[in-house]
Parts: structure tokens; sequence; C-alpha cells
């Protein structure tokens, strides 16, 4: 740490109602008008802990994958009309250079997407958006890269998530980056193999 910047390492033990994992996470902070903010994540799963989806589920359709939410995130009862305000997600990018695939989320107002990956015969890595209510690009984008080999999205209108899927080729042992951009309202993950 130093006047400017700063860097955490630790432990993540990371349980929700549907995935848990443990690996080690790296923070790099910088300081932005007198406020530390987080420029770049980057998690390492610590070998067989990462646990996956039951193997009788088989979710591989936009409707079908999205994981059913808690009752208390959905909607009020009686709201009406579409929703205007929240996060719009203009884009979504796929780059590759030799040491990694990157995806591009651009969106407006600038938000942390929730990230959290599932291992098994089916690898993925779950990026969740919540507060979008506009998305219009493709459900389905195969890429066919080195570690990436398809992206999918679903727009879960009545609770205003957007959730995006990477399937990844298996088996594979990763290494996820995550910087955020924003000034530009960028979001970046990027997948590598460990160093």
């Amino acid at each position: 740490m130093d006047k400017k910047t700063a860097v955490a390492r630790f432990i993540q033990d990371y349980k929700d109602s549907y995935t848990s994992d443990i690996g080690e996470k790296t923070l790099e902070l910088e300081k932005w008008d007198g406020r530390w903010k987080i420029i770049s994540e980057s998690w390492t799963p610590i070998q067989g802990s990462i646990n996956q989806l039951p193997e009788s589920d088989t979710r591989t359709t936009p409707a079908e994958f999205n994981a059913p939410v808690p009752k208390e995130e959905a909607e009020p009862d009686g709201r009406s009309g579409p929703k205007t305000t929240g996060i719009a997600v203009k884009d979504i990018q796929f780059r590759l250079s030799p040491e990694e695939e990157s995806v591009i989320i651009e969106m407006t107002p600038y938000t942390v997407p929730a990230v959290f990956s599932l291992n098994g015969d089916s690898p993925r890595v779950v990026i969740d958006i919540r507060g979008v209510y506009d998305w219009i690009g493709k459900s389905v984008l195969p890429i066919e890269g080195r570690f990436i080999r398809g992206i999918r999205t679903h727009l879960h209108h009545k609770i205003g998530k957007l959730r995006i899927v990477l399937d990844l080729h298996p088996p594979g042992n990763y290494k996820i980056s995550r910087i955020a951009h924003p000034t530009v309202s960028k979001y970046m993950l990027s997948i590598s193999t460990p160093d």
C-alpha cells in the first residue's frame, strides 16, 4: 500500500443459495478524489473447491439457465408498464489475445456485476447484473475461443436481472480477472491459465 494504490489478497469463502466456492482473491485499488476504488479484481480457485450444479440439472436454454430468484427479489405486485429507469446494457464484446480471452460489457450507468463459477463437465462463469431494464443483444454468441466456447445471455424482465453465461472448454484450470472502467461505463472479465 502507498498513498494512491493498494493491493489486497485474501481467501474468499463464497456461499449463496445456488453455489459455493473457495479461492484466492486479489483486489487492486486506487484512491480517486479521496476515496478507494477497486480497479482490478482477480480470483483463482483453490483446487477442488468449486461446487457445481447437481448432475440432474441440465440447464441449457436461456429461460432454463436463469436460476430461480428468492421471492423477496421479485418486483412488487401491481407494478405495471415498461420499466425505463435502471441499467441499460449497450454491448457485450469478445476480445482474444494470445494470453487471455476477455468479455467487455458496456452499460449505463456503470455497476459492478456479481460473478461466480461452476465447474464439472460443463464449466462456466456466470455474470449477473441486477437492475437492468434494457438489453437487446443476441441471446447466444458462439465464440469457439481457446477458453470460452460460447456466450449466452438472458434478461429476466420481471426482476430486472441480466444473466451472462460464459461456457468454457472442459477440462480446465482457469484464472479469472476482472477490471472496472467506471469512467467509460465498461466492465471487463478475462480468462486465462494460472501462472
